[in-house]
């Protein structure tokens, strides 16, 4: 697990706030969701097309992409 999602100071004006066990669930769901985005970064991948679009659908993207001067 990655660090701390924010720091002491922080942590302890939230707990000040809010109350402890508000101020820890709170944490928990930041530190969840900065574990999930971590994951996501890692599993990020380019998306290549293999296929053609197909017909008309192909050729409209081709001109707009690539407009012949005349």
């Amino acid at each position: 697990m990655p660090g701390p999602v924010i720091s002491y100071g922080t942590r302890k004006a939230l707990e000040v706030q809010l109350g402890e066990e508000a101020a820890r669930e709170l944490l928990s769901v930041m530190q969840k969701i900065s574990d999930a985005v971590s994951a996501l970064e890692k599993k990020k991948v380019d998306v290549t097309p293999v296929a053609p679009l197909g017909g008309q659908d192909l050729l409209s993207l081709m001109n707009s992409a690539f407009p012949m001067s005349e």
